[in-house]
């Protein structure tokens, strides 16, 4: 499943010229992650298309292989040869969760409701805390010592009544309640429910959604026997929402996004583009798996300044606004973040503008940017920001990326093709 071919770490970012042409972006992470679990624990093989394809998606596959699942993977297609939902092994030692609150969810949703004692390394800054109320809930034991969390699974579990706080312990809860004698009860957001639903259900998952004060109330039919089928993930809107980005601010660009998935819990980042004037048409709307679908038009655009605090956005989403507020008119306000720190001091440092205050950071835009000069990055989370402010920068930059960081996203493979400019280079000597 990995691929031994070395990756290039160093590349010159020049000013792109129009963008042009059709893409399609990496599969949807909640999607993937539903799709996943849903061909582990169905009988049979199912064909997946769509992946996304990120170092989570990978650390997910090697869970569900450590768990027996057999995975043959190419590219963004996969087939996953189920064991049924009572049929996942043991894994022969502690598996590590990276940074991934998905990948935490998918692993000890699968496994932590099963009758069998399974051992978890965490990262040093990974907070599993809330994922493991469901798991207590339906009779699980668990402890933590440091970053190491065991769990022995009931030998009969009981069903839920809960609430979850966030995407990841909802996909957890729901793992632990198709596993679990009986009907279990998910009250969630309506957006959540649907988002939860749609990838399940292709596989025979038997859920029941109600509306009931203002939220959904998602009944889950435990054990009931999932079938393998051939199941497509729709496009990643958080993708999407940088590959936009890209065009809008590359001049006189003119795209199309093929395949992304918009339905309203999904689109908070293209919505806010489109208020900071974001020249953006969804064509040939559907839906397809229960999800709402379309593609996306998008040419350049000169973008303004937004007030974006109180969105409910995290921080990868507050990323992509933060690079669109360098290139926009005026000023965008952002929720202060502690996890957006680095990225401003980086956005100093190649010229923006950007005032740091106790509720919320301004970035103060340019449409025209310095640029210049090399970044060395080591977190994985800044690749995506730094290498898309980098494209429309007035002079070329230099990407350098550590082992920890990764290589360049597979995003970037597709804006290569439309015309943007990531050129390997030799690595320079620091």
């Amino acid at each position: 499943m990995t691929d031994a071919t070395p990756q290039p770490r160093a590349f010159r970012i020049e000013r792109a010229a129009p963008l042009a042409g059709r893409l399609a972006v990496s599969g949807d992470r909640l999607a993937t992650h539903l799709a996943l679990a849903g061909a582990a624990l169905a009988e049979g093989v199912s064909h997946i298309e769509g992946l996304s394809g990120t170092r989570e998606t990978q650390a997910s596959l090697a869970v569900l292989d450590a768990l027996g699942v057999r995975v043959t993977r190419s590219g963004a297609s996969a087939q996953v040869h189920g064991l049924g939902l009572r049929g996942l092994l043991a894994p022969a030692g502690p598996l590590a969760l990276i940074d991934s609150d998905l990948t935490a969810a998918l692993a000890l949703g699968l496994a932590g409701i099963l009758p069998m004692e399974t051992r978890w390394t965490l990262s040093s800054t990974q907070d599993a805390t809330g994922l493991l109320v469901p798991l207590r809930n339906a009779g699980a034991t668990v402890g933590i010592d440091d970053t190491v969390i065991t769990v022995a699974g009931p030998a009969m579990s009981a069903p839920l009544e809960h609430r979850p706080q966030g995407a990841a312990e909802a996909l957890l809860a729901l793992l632990v309640a198709l596993a679990t004698p009986g009907v279990s009860t998910l009250l969630l957001p309506a957006d959540t429910a649907l988002a939860l639903s749609g990838p399940l259900r292709a596989f025979g998952a038997g859920l029941d959604a109600a509306e009931e004060a203002g939220e959904t109330r998602l009944s889950v039919a435990g054990l009931k026997r999932l079938a393998a089928c051939r199941f497509t993930i729709a496009g990643d809107p958080q993708d999407a929402a940088w590959a936009a980005l890209a065009a809008l601010v590359a001049p006189k660009s003119d795209i199309a996004i093929e395949n992304v998935l918009v339905s309203p819990a999904r689109t908070g980042l293209i919505d806010a583009l489109l208020e900071m004037g974001g020249n953006i048409d969804f064509t040939n709307q559907r839906e397809e798996a229960g999800e709402h679908v379309a593609d996306l038009r998008i040419r350049s655009a000169f973008l303004r300044g937004i007030d974006a605090t109180g969105r409910g956005l995290g921080d990868a989403g507050l990323a992509v606004l933060a690079i669109a507020g360098a290139y926009a008119k005026g000023e965008t306000r952002l929720p202060a973040s502690a996890g957006l720190q680095t990225l401003m001091s980086l956005l100093q440092a190649m010229g923006v503008s950007v005032t740091t205050g106790d509720d919320a950071v301004v970035v103060a835009g340019s449409r025209s940017l310095r640029g210049g000069g090399e970044l060395r990055l080591s977190d994985p989370n800044l690749v995506q920001p730094l290498a898309i402010l980098a494209l429309a920068a007035d002079r070329p930059v230099t990407l350098i990326l550590s082992e920890e960081a990764g290589a360049l996203p597979p995003l970037f493979e597709g804006l290569a093709r439309l015309g943007a400019r990531f050129d390997p280079i030799a690595e320079p000597t620091p």
